[in-house]
């Protein structure tokens, strides 16, 4: 036999497949295995053959199977804004998503119809006013039944933009729809008001056998449009939840709230001559169904723009716009004058000019400036997870 230096055997290449043997020591023998030197259930079973078990590595059961490392450097992450889409997609809740386009648009239709017919209908014999009263007619100001329009087209581009997946359009119908219960209210107010003082009047003046007020279909299609609307946002909310997008910057949200809360009290600020408590008086503003919608209109803007906004993704911020549509076009329509008595928003302040205050002006801008911007910003927002880089050991030897 030759003699000479033993080399020891080389060691296995790297990028031979990775195997660990499981030896079974002989009947009654304790292996290290063994816990408190008694031998498990496993080291007593019995031995079927002197071969040892090779087990393979399993395979992660929701990653599939990755080639041998070959590099040191692996990347453990990917930027998880990489992989969303170009626009919000809702194709998970399309049938939610075309139930409430069919809802918001029907909602649309009867309040753009529900403005052009009669609120209220006055037949009598004496010398008082008579016939059909329209939105225009019943004190509400010249500007109300225009304010009813441009809700319904609200409500409608909110169901249209809500079908091309984004959800900025489900909240913006659903902001509508909200504001719309105190303002139907509202008009309900001004409605008694104009029978009762027909009445009142036709008695007074002692002319005349008899006076009849009904309530006018056009507050029935209305009535009927406001809950269609409140049902649709109610559907509406099922996109209000966490969408693929990047979110939205928190500190701009924040600007949208509180500017969404002073256009809400704004119109509480007393004028000349008055105080804050005339504000909750029923004597003051004519009946406690004006008051008490008034005060609901303000209530409904503060709590959308809010919960919009506070919310901070796209539905949320189309909540806050939504519910301050009717209340931009009776800024603007009073501010420039439009029509005989435009009246500003939430209908005038106690002792007030007919002019919206400039807490209540901010307020506007601040939500509709914050709005834009959020939605801006947003969709230029890193990745929530940026890229990292784990340092892996190097199995490779030398030979």
């Amino acid at each position: 036999m030759p003699t000479g230096p033993v080399f020891a055997p080389p060691p296995p290449s790297p990028t031979a497949p990775f195997t660990i043997i499981e030896q079974t020591p002989p009947p009654g023998q304790i292996g290290p295995w063994a816990v408190g030197g008694v031998a498990t259930a496993h080291d007593a079973a019995p031995l079927t053959g002197a071969q040892p078990t090779l087990v393979q590595p399993a395979t992660d059961r929701f990653y599939p199977a990755s080639p041998p490392l070959t590099a040191t450097a692996v990347h453990a992450a990917t930027p998880l804004g990489s992989a969303a889409p170009a626009i919000d997609e809702t194709r998970a809740n399309s049938g939610v998503n075309i139930a409430f386009g069919i809802l918001a648009s029907l909602a649309g239709l009867a309040v753009i119809i529900g403005s052009f017919l009669p609120m209220l209908t006055i037949r009598t014999d004496s010398s008082v006013p008579s016939g059909d009263f329209d939105l225009n007619d019943i004190f509400g100001g010249s500007n109300l039944q225009i304010a009813f329009v441009i809700a319904g087209v609200a409500l409608i581009a909110g169901a249209v933009i809500s079908n091309f997946r984004y959800r900025f359009g489900a909240g913006l119908s659903g902001g509508t729809a909200l504001v719309l219960i105190p303002y139907l209210a509202y008009v309900w107010g001004l409605t008694r008001i104009v029978s009762d003082h027909a009445q009142a009047s036709a008695v007074a003046s002692g002319q005349g056998t008899f006076i009849e007020t009904t309530t006018g279909v056009g507050f029935f299609v209305l009535a009927a449009a406001v809950v269609l609307g409140f049902v649709a946002m109610l559907v509406g909310l099922a996109f209000a939840g966490y969408d693929t997008l990047p979110p939205l910057n928190r500190l701009i949200c924040m600007g949208g709230a509180l500017g969404g809360i002073a256009a809400g009290v704004g119109q509480l600020i007393p004028g000349s001559g008055a105080s804050l408590s005339d504000n909750f008086d029923t004597g003051f503003m004519g009946s406690a169904w004006i008051v008490y919608s008034r005060l609901g209109i303000m209530g409904a803007i503060i709590v959308a723009t809010m919960v919009g906004f506070l919310r901070c993704n796209r539905w949320g911020v189309g909540f806050a716009i939504g519910s301050i549509v009717i209340y931009v076009w009776q800024w603007i329509s009073s501010v420039a004058d439009w029509g005989t008595q435009p009246l500003p928003p939430a209908f005038g302040n106690p002792g007030g000019d007919l002019k919206p205050t400039a807490v209540t002006t901010i307020g506007l801008v601040a939500v509709i400036g914050f709005g834009a911007l959020a939605l801006l910003v947003g969709g230029r927002r890193e990745p929530l997870v940026q890229p990292t880089t784990v340092m892996m050991p190097d199995y490779r030897q030398s030979a």
